[in-house]
């Protein structure tokens, strides 16, 4: 059985022909280049991909038949360069239908209406991260992890009854943002008005997780109030960082959970957060000395 991936139809063997004509209905209406027959045209090729992932989740009829594509080889003439197929290759291989009709609708900053005022970003370790050679750090009944979950829940309510917070907002990751996105579902049935967004570096996060973790993550994406995919395309390390900026961009508190570590995508969060123009307020959990600042 091939591999799922995106070739050039003049090269490869494929399942699917994605491009514009021969009566697909999976070609990109925008373009970069001139005279062709795309209905919009962009500044750039990775422009033009920008857009078509934005127009796609608008479009239900498509995403409703984007099973078709699951599995398969796909292609199209831009291959090896950036391509629409790229899109449609993660969004069939990684999500289901309801999720995509969800992103559609919810996602994108302008239809939040977060007040930076009233919104709270999250950050902190993976699991094995929390503190030096923790023991089964994926094990949820390890004490450290209960402590963190406890303290979390903490700040979260604390924000909501004393500092008027309504918008909590997770980058999605293992451990910390995991715990802090479900607190944040549990804590809502209590106060019904908060919501939750989950800030997704890039689509496809979850793809290399074990499927436990993956079926834990898709189910908050189900009950998160509005999704934001900050970057588009693939994984690339830097993306992690551009959620963090965006997450602190909108948020006037942070609650990091940081083991006062210098390195690693914690601490370039929180350190952004000290040097952001608009000085969000910083909870700090720290695991390592059971202590919340």
């Amino acid at each position: 059985m091939a591999v799922p991936k995106v070739v050039h139809c003049k090269v490869e063997p494929f399942d699917v022909y994605i491009g514009r004509g021969r009566g697909s209905k999976w070609g990109n209406p925008f373009s970069h280049k001139e005279g062709t027959t795309a209905k919009y045209k962009t500044n750039t090729r990775e422009e033009a991909v920008e857009k078509f992932r934005e127009w796609f989740l608008t479009q239900p009829d498509l995403v409703k038949a984007l099973p078709e594509l699951k599995g398969k080889v796909l292609a199209c003439w831009c291959k090896p360069k950036a391509c629409h197929g790229d899109v449609l290759l993660d969004l069939a291989n990684n999500y289901t239908v309801d999720e995509l009709l969800k992103m559609g609708k919810r996602e994108g900053v302008k239809d939040m209406n977060i007040d930076k005022n009233k919104a709270c970003a999250f950050t902190g370790h993976r699991p094995k991260d929390l503190v030096e050679n923790i023991q089964n750090p994926y094990d949820e009944t390890n004490p450290v992890i209960l402590y963190v979950k406890k303290q979390l829940r903490f700040a979260i309510e604390h924000l909501i009854k004393e500092k008027g917070v309504t918008t909590f907002i997770s980058g999605m990751a293992l451990g910390v943002d995991t715990w802090a996105a479900e607190a944040v579902l549990d804590v809502k049935k209590r106060y019904p008005h908060i919501q939750l967004v989950a800030a997704i570096p890039f689509a496809g996060q979850d793809r290399k997780w074990p499927e436990s973790s993956q079926f834990r993550y898709r189910d908050i994406l189900r009950q998160a109030d509005h999704i934001e995919i900050v970057c588009d395309g693939g994984y690339e390390p830097k993306k992690m960082q551009i959620r963090n900026e965006w997450m602190v961009d909108h948020a006037a508190f942070l609650i990091a959970c940081w083991r006062g570590k210098s390195t690693g995508g914690t601490a370039n969060c929180v350190r952004y957060a000290k040097k952001a123009d608009h000085k969000p307020h910083i909870i700090h959990i720290n695991p390592t000395l059971f202590r919340v600042a």
